[in-house]
């Protein structure tokens, strides 16, 4: 009898990704996205710990590994995590070909529940995966923030070290912002959600990659992402929902 009820706990966990796989259909932000499109399950790597202790800053490293047509490429890849108080999470653009699908960050999960991945091709295509991650303590919710706090400021940059030019390499980006979500810890009135909105990084004139931040992105975003190295500068921006703007070039 414990033997039977060992093989099936095992089951069940194991049969858990493709359980949760197969019930993107009833979250509604997602069905928005795609449409009447089908998603192919699978092909994209999702990192993220199965048991996170502070839901306010779980770590997040997303890849693509499916398979695409010539001249194909993945143009955004979105996360979705159905039970925070909102299920946006972040968005990422890669608009150029140098952009690689290979990016990491920190979110917020309110509670226990299975994260997605959502990938969009250049020809319209998705992928889409999914990962249960537990959550000790809800990172949604927050404490008072002092009005004099919620600034932009200390933008911070770091290009690869030793890259050639066309290889492939690692930017990682970080700025100083505590993300009010607009939600609090004792149901109390929160003030007005205001958030680092998006990050731009552009050649000149052109961008190349961005990122959407939403509630689920953690206090101080942290992007790093994947680009063919260039020796050019780029230009680093963020924008608050305020409409400030700050940038700095590598």
């Amino acid at each position: 009898m414990i033997q039977r009820v060992g093989v099936l706990m095992v089951t069940l966990l194991f049969s858990t990704p493709l359980w949760a796989d197969s019930q993107w259909q009833r979250i509604g932000a997602l069905r928005d996205i795609v449409g009447d499109a089908q998603p192919t399950l699978g092909g994209i790597d999702i990192d993220l710990p199965l048991v996170a202790e502070n839901g306010g800053e779980v770590p997040l490293a997303l890849s693509f590994d499916g398979d695409l047509a010539d001249g194909e490429r993945i143009v955004e890849v979105r996360v979705i995590a159905p039970r925070n108080p909102n299920p946006e999470v972040i968005d990422f653009h890669f608009h150029s070909p140098d952009a690689l699908p290979d990016v990491a960050t920190r979110i917020r999960l309110s509670e226990t529940q299975t994260v997605y991945a959502l990938a969009k091709s250049s020809a319209d295509n998705y992928w889409i995966a999914a990962h249960e991650t537990r959550v000790a303590t809800s990172g949604c919710l927050m404490d008072d923030v002092p009005e004099s706090d919620i600034v932009m400021r200390n933008p911070r940059v770091a290009p690869p070290r030793n890259a050639r030019s066309g290889e492939p390499g690692q930017y990682r980006t970080l700025i100083n912002h505590p993300m009010e979500t607009g939600v609090r810890t004792d149901g109390s009135e929160a003030p007005p959600q205001q958030l680092v909105e998006t990050l731009t990084v552009s050649n000149g004139e052109t961008p190349v990659f961005g990122a959407r931040f939403y509630t689920g992105t953690s206090a101080n975003p942290y992007v790093t992402f994947t680009l063919r190295y260039q020796d050019a500068p780029l230009t680093f921006l963020w924008r608050e929902q305020t409409g400030e703007e700050v940038s700095v070039t590598r």
